[in-house]
């Protein structure tokens, strides 16, 4: 799923736009936002999986926090 049009649906853009203000949420965010449908085919190296399972699921300035702070 391309994130950036799920932010645009969802009508988040406003805060996601403040989020990336902080820049750990953006390198996060940076992070994410490059998967695809398409690259969980792909084969990465263990540190890019480990890059992503952290951008992801950081506690504080991860991508699921701020996804889970709009639910």
């Amino acid at each position: 799923h391309n994130l950036e049009k799920l932010v645009e649906w969802a009508e988040l853009r406003a805060d996601l736009e403040e989020a990336r203000k902080d820049n750990e949420f953006e390198a996060n965010w940076d992070i994410v936002k490059r998967w695809s449908e398409q690259s969980r085919y792909m084969t990465i190296s263990y540190v890019q999986a480990t890059m992503l399972g952290a951008a992801i699921e950081e506690p504080h300035k991860g991508v699921m926090s701020w996804v889970q702070s709009h639910w």
